[in-house]
């Protein structure tokens, strides 16, 4: 389990996504729906009251393994409920994915502020010539560092990630965050806070926090599919920040580091399930 301010890592501009690991656990419960199997052959599936039941297995995700029982009926399966070897199986044997399907919102929750001085690296100089006896010059006088004042700037930011109306699964998804500093053709990206979040089927919000930064003109939030690694949902301080960061940031990147990182905690925790 992880806090609702999980400690992402913060990267600089040129991080990758290969380096999120932050992870929250969701429970899941039974669900029945309609599906078509893979291709996998029928075999038998046992709980652990020792009820069986005889389907096709066709993915697991972070809470459940699914199975296709003919009909085209596809059963939702927590691990808990799970024989051991049968959910050992499963991890082992089918594909695995994760929930990527997602409404975002997000909102500026607190600010943080420093105003300080600094050398500008001029100087002030006054400087008095005068003559004395025999026609030789001297010069007095003294030179003064010349400061200016400075401002710098973050935000906290409130990020809900939730499943679409009616989506009754949660899922987990890459979330990241993007320092935005100066304006206009001097617009750059100051700094990223990066992480791979799990979310409920109601909605999760995690508090991210942008890095403190002179010129600090506003945020960005992407959230990219693990497993296609493409970017499904943005939102930004303001409007016109979006398709600046998109362009800095890239549509696609590879996330299957993340998402294999994902399915060695699943594999842990199942172990765990079936440890005595």
């Amino acid at each position: 389990m992880i806090s609702n301010n999980p400690g992402l890592k913060r990267f600089s501009p040129g991080a990758t996504a290969h380096d999120m690991n932050v992870l929250r656990w969701i429970p899941v419960f039974l669900a029945l729906v309609t599906f078509s199997s893979y291709g996998q052959e029928e075999r038998e599936w046992r709980s652990r009251d020792g009820r069986t039941i005889v389907a096709t297995g066709v993915r697991t995700t972070p809470d459940v393994v699914e199975i296709d029982r003919s009909g085209g009926t596809l059963l939702r399966i927590p691990y808990a409920s799970l024989h051991p070897d049968d959910a050992a199986w499963a991890l082992q044997n089918l594909e695995f994915s994760v929930n990527d399907q997602v409404e975002l919102s997000a909102v500026t929750k607190s600010q943080a502020v420093n105003r300080f001085e600094r050398a500008t690296g001029d100087y002030a100089v006054r400087l008095d010539i005068y003559t004395i006896q025999g026609g030789v010059y001297r010069a007095t006088g003294s030179a003064t560092r010349i400061m200016e004042k400075v401002k710098e700037s973050g935000r906290s930011v409130a990020v809900k990630v939730a499943p679409p109306v009616g989506g009754r699964q949660g899922g987990v998804v890459a979330v990241e965050l993007y320092t935005i500093a100066g304006g206009g053709t001097s617009k750059r990206i100051a700094a990223v806070t990066a992480g791979v979040f799990a979310f409920k089927e109601g909605g999760s919000v995690v508090v991210l926090d942008t890095d403190v930064v002179e010129g600090f003109s506003g945020w960005t939030v992407l959230v990219r599919s693990l497993t296609s690694g493409r970017v499904i949902a943005s939102t930004s301080s303001m409007h016109h920040f979006t398709d600046f960061v998109l362009a800095e940031a890239g549509g696609v990147v590879d996330l299957s580091e993340s998402l294999e990182k994902v399915k060695d905690e699943t594999i842990k925790a199942v172990a765990q399930l079936a440890a005595p």
